[in-house]
């Protein structure tokens, strides 16, 4: 199992700018746009680091983020975010859990859906970890997650969570959240930020006690 401790130092070079540069290690510019909308207030920008970090066999979203993160700080030898989502499902045992793209990949949401149109319990409870790291140390893991269910249908916008998540909370109009994401935005960043805010939180206390 791998280990996931706490560091307390944020260092990304000598300079300021250097210092409030976060190393997002992404491919999805949505991600990046997300966490810049939120560290943005406090001085701090989002840069993309589009390295393919492994992605280990794990029961949560804390170990995949905490393992990519280290493998990324310690190759580029800076400073890494990694953040990792998944969607579990309770009438499955939590499957497909952490191993969202790898059924995105291989079935699709519409067949996957199929799947899920004939059981009973449809709660779902979505999960995002994020996983800080610096060069040669432990990862700082954050977790956040919200509970909600399958759609009776489909939803037709956004990703595979997306389109197969319907959020209990701030959702007034009882839609998926790709639907949310575009009628609500601020609705989505309270639901799937929760892990982010409490990273920027800490980060805020680290830069402070420097």
């Amino acid at each position: 199992m791998f280990r996931i401790t706490r560091q307390f130092a944020i260092v990304d070079g000598e300079g300021d700018s250097m210092n409030k540069t976060i190393k997002l290690i992404t491919g999805n510019q949505r991600k990046a746009e997300s966490l810049q909308k939120l560290v943005e207030p406090f001085g701090f920008c989002v840069e993309i680091i589009n390295v393919e970090a492994p992605e280990i066999q794990a029961d949560s979203t804390a170990e995949v983020a905490a393992f990519a993160a280290k493998w990324v700080a310690d190759k580029i030898k800076k400073p890494c975010v990694k953040m990792d989502s998944g969607f579990f499902i309770k009438e499955f045992g939590g499957f497909p859990g952490v191993y969202v793209r790898w059924v995105d990949e291989g079935l699709g949401a519409e067949r996957f859906f199929d799947m899920l149109e004939k059981i009973e319990n449809k709660k779902v409870m979505i999960t995002c970890s994020v996983a800080y790291c610096m060069p040669g140390e432990e990862p700082v893991t954050f977790f956040g997650s919200a509970l909600g269910c399958v759609p009776e249908k489909l939803g037709e916008k956004g990703s595979f969570i997306d389109r197969l998540f319907v959020p209990d909370d701030h959702n007034p109009d009882n839609i998926t959240l790709g639907e949310l994401r575009e009628s609500y935005p601020d609705a989505v960043t309270e639901i799937w930020g929760r892990a982010e805010k409490k990273f920027i939180e800490w980060l805020i206390k680290q830069k402070g006690n420097k």
